[in-house]
């Protein structure tokens, strides 16, 4: 089952968002495709490994930079390949 934010067209695997949500706690749960996420690097270190171990996505070292891990629609661009590269 996908998820939907506020009406956008854009989806987000629910096994994704409940995992980005996880790492945030304390933090309430994203309700924003904008919303920063506000990972530290450890969290950030275990997304990446998420995103490889269950969507055999390989981030490349490239795109190991913030901007790609600031907001669920950055996470949506990463994976569609149009992630940003330093």
């Amino acid at each position: 089952m996908d998820y939907r934010l506020h009406g956008y067209d854009m989806a987000i695997p629910d096994k994704l968002r409940d995992f980005v949500n996880e790492q945030r706690q304390p933090l309430p749960p994203v309700t924003d495709l904008d919303e920063p996420l506000n990972l530290e690097s450890l969290q950030t270190t275990r997304l990446v490994a998420f995103l490889e171990s269950e969507f055999n996505f390989r981030v490349d070292d490239l795109q190991l930079i913030p901007e790609n891990f600031e907001s669920l629609r950055a996470l949506e661009r990463l994976l569609d390949g149009k992630g940003e590269r330093f």
